[in-house]
């Protein structure tokens, strides 16, 4: 929160936010309520989840989209809160945010935290420069950004709050899963054919280092012979680096500058 404010902003807490429900965070009512406060808040621009866990997809049935869609706000998170993001999306086209959140901002790297800031304040989405990817399969395109955490897009899949993939930029991110999982969901996704079109695919944190190369692998092994760049160590997930993505806004990939642009009419 101190780093929040010392960054310009001015952070307010929601209801209930020391609410304990075994594994969650308090009664799926009362963590709604909390929620729904917020975002009726007309003083409140923006929401930051708290952290990740457990318990979002609790919620997807249960909200009102109607006031979502009549009082548009900035919504960002990561993690679990991937449902929460994209139902808002699928639900009322509103543009979220795969980003940082208030536990884990503080111990990111300086250019995380610089594009935070300059992706919640701009008027404008900046420019993206990502030296540090791999670029495993290179090439240029363009796409609606979409994706998030890796288990739970697969949970996603056959519910009314599923992302669009056609003709999308996919990335994606998981923490906590032995590499066989991993697998398991990536073959899973392939077999779905729901990544058939996609435009390109950004591979972000997945552990230690020698197990992000063995899902480089799987990736190209799944995805290499389709027409669309593939990038590996992107700056996205549960490490010290983790860029803010706005979903559902077409982005442009420059796998020689190893670039994101945002192009307006």
């Amino acid at each position: 929160m101190q780093l929040l404010a010392d960054l310009g902003f001015d952070p307010v807490l929601a209801p209930g936010m020391d609410s304990r429900l075994e594994y969650l965070a308090g009664t799926d009512s009362n963590r709604l309520d909390g929620l729904m406060a917020l975002w009726r808040d007309e003083s409140v621009s923006a929401i930051m989840c708290a952290r990740g866990g457990y318990g979002c997809m609790r919620l997807l049935d249960r909200i009102p989209y109607e006031t979502i869609e009549h009082h548009p706000k900035t919504l960002i998170g990561f993690s679990d809160v991937t449902a929460l993001l994209h139902a808002l999306h699928q639900r009322t086209g509103l543009i979220t945010f795969h980003g940082p959140m208030v536990t884990s901002l503080a111990g990111l790297d300086e250019p995380s935290i610089q594009a935070f800031v300059r992706m919640t304040t701009s008027p404008r989405m900046p420019d993206l420069l990502w030296p540090e990817v791999e670029v495993l399969k290179g090439g240029d395109s363009e796409g609606a950004l979409t994706g998030g955490n890796l288990t739970m897009l697969c949970h996603l899949m056959g519910t009314p709050y599923e992302p669009e993939f056609d003709s999308a930029v996919l990335f994606i991110e998981d923490t906590g899963e032995v590499m066989y999982r991993i697998d398991r969901a990536l073959t899973h996704l392939r077999l779905s054919g729901k990544f058939d079109r996609l435009r390109g695919l950004l591979i972000g944190h997945f552990g230690e280092s020698a197990q992000e190369e063995h899902v480089w692998e799987r990736v190209l092994e799944l995805w290499g012979g389709d027409g669309f760049p593939i990038w590996g160590r992107a700056p996205i997930g549960h490490g010290s680096s983790n860029h803010i993505l706005p979903i559902g806004l077409p982005a442009v990939l420059n796998s020689a500058r190893c670039s994101i642009t945002f192009p307006y009419d």
